[in-house]
C-alpha cells in the first residue's frame, strides 16, 4: 500500500485487485498484479507491475497514464527515479529504465552487479550520475545522459555490501552531498564529484538500537528518518538527536507508508489483513522539543575554544555515541552524533583546534581508543582518522585483566611529541604516536594498582595521575615518551595517599617552578590540597590539607579558577564556589543543578562559563567570579 494523499491510500489487495481508498476497484482488464506498489516521489503517479511482465503507471486519479512492458517473465522491483522515470529490475541482473515523457520503448538499460539479490532497492539522479542502491546493501553509480548507447550499461563505481547484506532502503542527494540509509541502521554521507563520482564522508548510526532505516526527507530545514525499533515505526529527527513519533505497527515487514501534510504526520500500515491509520500533529513537536544531546548519561566533556572562534562541546555517551555541539547563548546546539565505539566513552581529549576543525581523541570501554577529525568548515562533517583496540602483543606480563574488561578512564595529550596517554582501569597508563591514520603503541607502564580515574601532564618532567584507592602519583614522563624525546631525565613512580577512597576529580596549578598545588575530590566528599616541590627526580609533599564533608554525596568535579579560586560540583546537584586563602577554603557562593547524576565538569575560562553534564548538560556564567578577581 502507498498513500496518494493524506487522505488515499492505494492498495493491492489479497487477491490481487487495485483498490484506491477501501471501496472503489481499479477495472482489472487481464492487469494481474504481483503484490507491488510504489508511489513517486511527489505523490502524482502509482507504478503497479503484473505477472506478465508489464507495469502500469496511474496517476492520482487512478486513470492509467502508462504501460510498459519489460519482455520479461520476472520483475524483482520497481523503483522511482525521482518523479520523472522508473527503474525496473528484471532477471538477468538488468535494470530498465523509462521516462514519463519519453515513448514507450526503454531509455536505458543497465547491468546490475552480481549477488545474491540483483535487483535495485533505490534510485536517485547525482548530477551527471545515476546512483542506485541494491538488496545486497550495495551502492553503484553509472554515467548518466539522457540518450544512452544500446546494450547494457556498466556501472562506473561500486561500494561493495556497503550497508550490509540485507539492502540499501533509500538515496537522498542534498547539494553536492548524497546520504544513504540502509537495514544495517546506518546513515552515511558521500561527497559528489562531477568527474570522480562519490567519495564516502561519514557514517553514523542515529538510532543506537534501530536496525532498519528506511526513508530520509527534509521537513522544516531538519533532516528527518524513519526507520524501525523492533515492531515500532519511528521517526527521529537527526538534528535534534530526537525521536519524534513511535507507531506499534508490527515491524517493517508490512506493508506501509506515511506523509507529512500541512503540519500532520499521516502514517498507515497494514495489519492482520486490515489498514490502520495514525495522525499526530507534528509542527508542536518540533518547535516544543529542547535539542538533545544523548538518551543516556553523558559521561565527559570538553569543551574547544579559541579567541576568535565559536564554542564548541565536545560529550562522550554511555550510549557510545560521541555529540558534536555549539555552545550559544542560552543553549546547546547539537550539530553532528559520531558512532563508532564498541562501548560506552569514557573520555576525551581536543588534541588540536583552528576555525575550520578539530581532532578529538576518544576512549572507553573494551579498551578502544579512537582519533577523530571534525571538519566545521567549509560544510560540517567528520570521520574517523585512527582507531585502536588493545590486544595481547601490547599487554605485558604484569598486565593480568582480559583485554576486553579494561576500560579507558582518562587522557592527556603531550603536544611536543604528539603522544596521546591514556589510563586504564587495571592500573596501567599507555601512550600511542598518531602517525598518519594509525595509533602506534609506544610505552606502559604502571603506576597504580587500582583503576587510574585521572592522568595529566602537570610538570615538563611528570605525569600526574589518581585512582579509585586514593593515592596520587607522580610518574616520569620519560617512561611514557618515545626514547628519543626525554633521554636525559630518569626518575621512579611516586605515591601519595590523599584521600581515604576514590579521588575522582583532580586538578592543578604551577605556583612557581619547583612548586605544583593539587586540588582533589573524592568519594568521601572531601576537598584535599596538596603542595608539592619538586626538585630535578625528586617530590616531596610540603603539606596537605583534606577538607571533610565538603558535599552531601561524591565530589564528581574540580577545577581551579582565577589566582585563588576552585569551583567544584557533586552528585547531590551542588555547585560550589571556594575562597583559597594558603592552605584554606572558605565557601563563597553555590547554586544547585537541574542535572542528575552528574558526571563531570568543563570551563570556559575565555567565556567565564562552566558546564555541567550527568543525566544532561548545563551552563553557568562565571561573571561573578571574575568580578571578584579583579
Amino acid at each position: 500500500m502507498c498513500l496518494i494523499d493524506h487522505n488515499t491510500a492505494f492498495c493491492v489487495s489479497h487477491e490481487g485487485r487495485l483498490l484506491v481508498g477501501s471501496t472503489t476497484a481499479l477495472e482489472e482488464d487481464g492487469f494481474l498484479p504481483i503484490g507491488i506498489v510504489r508511489c513517486s516521489p511527489c505523490r502524482q503517479f502509482l507504478c503497479v507491475p503484473s505477472e506478465d511482465g508489464r507495469i502500469r503507471i496511474y496517476d492520482s486519479k487512478s486513470l492509467i497514464f502508462r504501460e510498459y512492458n519489460t519482455k520479461s517473465s520476472l520483475i524483482l522491483s520497481v523503483t522511482w527515479l525521482d518523479s520523472i522515470g522508473v527503474l525496473v529490475s528484471v532477471d538477468g541482473a538488468r535494470a530498465i529504465l523509462w521516462y514519463l515523457d519519453g515513448t514507450l520503448d526503454p531509455d536505458a538499460s543497465f547491468r546490475i552487479p552480481k549477488g545474491r539479490h540483483p535487483w535495485l532497492t533505490y534510485a536517485a539522479l547525482c548530477g551527471s550520475w545515476l546512483v542506485c542502491g541494491d538488496a545486497n546493501g550495495s551502492i553503484f553509480t553509472y554515467w548518466q545522459q539522457r540518450k544512452q548507447a544500446e546494450g547494457l550499461i556498466e556501472w562506473k563505481q561500486l561500494f561493495p555490501s556497503i550497508h550490509g547484506k540485507n539492502g540499501v532502503t533509500s538515496l537522498a542527494p542534498c547539494g553536492a552531498c548524497l546520504y544513504s540509509t540502509g537495514r544495517d541502521g546506518k546513515l552515511r554521507k558521500f561527497s559528489v564529484d562531477e568527474e570522480q563520482g562519490l567519495q564516502m564522508i561519514s557514517e553514523t548510526k542515529p538510532l543506537s538500537d534501530c536496525e532498519w532505516l528506511e526513508r530520509i526527507l527534509h521537513y522544516n530545514d531538519e533532516m528527518l528518518i524513519s526507520g524501525f525499533q523492533s515492531s515500532k515505526f519511528v521517526l527521529f529527527n537527526v538534528d535534534r538527536n530526537q525521536t519524534l513519533v513511535a507507531v506499534d505497527c508490527g515491524g517493517g515487514h508490512r506493508s506501509h507508508d506515511f506523509i507529512i501534510h500541512e503540519g500532520y504526520f499521516y502514517f498507515a500500515y497494514v495489519n492482520k489483513r486490515k489498514t490502520h491509520r495514525y495522525v499526530t500533529r507534528l509542527p508542536r513537536l518540533l518547535r516544543e522539543l529542547e535539542p538533545g544531546l544523548h538518551p543516556s548519561s553523558i559521561n565527559c566533556v570538553e569543551l574547544a575554544e579559541q579567541d576568535d572562534v565559536d564554542l564548541y562541546m565536545v560529550t562522550g555517551g554511555e550510549n557510545t555515541e560521541i555529540q558534536f555541539s555549539a555552545v550559544e547563548t542560552g543553549k546547546f546546539k547539537p550539530l553532528v552524533s559520531i558512532q563508532g565505539h564498541l562501548s560506552s566513552v569514557k573520555c576525551l581529549a581536543v588534541l588540536s583546534h583552528d576555525k575550520e576543525s578539530l581532532l578529538v581523541a576518544s576512549a572507553g570501554g573494551r579498551s578502544e581508543l579512537s582519533v577523530w577529525r571534525i571538519q566545521m568548515k567549509p560544510e560540517l562533517q567528520w570521520k574517523r582518522v585512527a582507531n585502536h583496540l588493545l590486544g595481547t602483543p601490547f599487554q605485558s606480563k604484569e598486565e593480568k585483566e582480559p583485554v576486553d574488561d579494561i576500560r579507558y578512564m582518562s587522557m592527556c595529550f603531550h603536544a611536543d611529541t604528539g603522544t596521546l596517554i591514556v589510563a586504564g582501569s587495571d592500573g596501567f597508563i599507555r601512550s600511542y604516536s598518531l602517525q598518519g591514520n594509525k595509533l602506534i603503541p609506544v610505552k606502559t607502564c604502571k603506576s597504580h594498582r587500582f583503576c587510574i580515574l585521572y592522568v595529566a601532564v602537570a610538570h615538563s618532567n611528570w605525569i600526574l595521575s589518581a585512582d579509585t584507592a586514593g593515592y596520587i602519583c607522580w610518574t616520569p614522563l620519560s617512561m611514557l615518551l618515545p626514547e628519543t624525546s626525554q633521554d636525559a631525565f630518569m626518575g621512579d613512580i611516586i605515591r601519595f595517599r590523599v584521600h581515604s577512597a576514590g579521588a575522582n576529580a583532580v586538578d592543578f596549578r604551577s605556583l612557581t617552578e619547583t612548586e605544583v598545588e593539587v586540588g582533589s575530590s573524592g568519594e568521601d566528599c572531601s576537598i584535599a590540597l596538596s603542595r608539592f616541590t619538586i626538585l630535578g627526580k625528586e617530590i616531596s609533599l610540603k603539606y596537605k590539607r583534606v577538607h571533610p564533608s565538603c558535599h552531601a554525596s561524591q565530589v564528581i568535579g574540580l577545577r581551579f579558577i582565577g589566582g585563588n579560586h576552585i569551583i567544584t560540583a557533586s552528585k547531590d546537584q551542588r555547585i560550589y564556589l571556594w575562597k583559597v586563602n594558603d592552605d584554606e577554603i572558605s565557601v563563597v557562593d553555590y547554586t544547585r543543578t537541574s542535572v542528575a547524576d552528574v558526571t563531570s565538569l568543563a570551563i570556559s575560562r575565555l567565556r567565564n562559563l562552566i558546564v555541567i553534564t550527568g543525566r544532561g548538560a548545563e551552563a553557568f556564567s562565571l561573571n561573578y567570579v571574575m568580578r571578584d578577581e579583579l
